[in-house]
């Protein structure tokens, strides 16, 4: 795999914690981390910056994604989903490793942060 689409809350968007997560991404996995603040023009929110992040996940060969404050959003929920109808291989970073076993809860709070939780297998 020589690209990996990087799935994270825009909340890690231009901060330290984006450069470290994209840091281990690089380290663990040896490939280009694809980035949608920057690879998408509008990625700062609405349908419009959504729907271009998914077509760009339908392109990528794989996926990792990161949890903000223990949950991930209402669009990483939708990105990692749509990987994984695709056969497409997902990772979650945390604490610095790659987990590919996991699912996903749906809590139905904040859409925004705290759409699901991760639970690891």
């Amino acid at each position: 795999m020589n690209k990996i689409y990087y799935a994270h809350s825009l909340c890690k968007y231009s901060t330290r914690t984006e450069k470290a997560e994209i840091r281990q991404i690089r380290r663990l996995l040896h490939c280009k981390v694809v980035n949608p603040r920057e690879a998408v023009s509008n990625a700062g929110g609405g349908s419009k910056a959504m729907a271009d992040c998914l077509e760009l996940v339908r392109k990528m060969p794989g996926l990792v994604f990161s949890e903000y404050t223990g949950y991930i959003g209402r669009g990483v929920y939708a990105e990692v989903t749509l990987a994984r109808e695709l056969g497409k291989p997902v990772w979650l970073l945390r604490d610095r490793r790659l987990y590919d076993t996991f699912e996903l809860e749906l809590l139905g709070g904040d859409w925004a942060i705290r759409y699901a939780q991760v639970i690891l297998l």
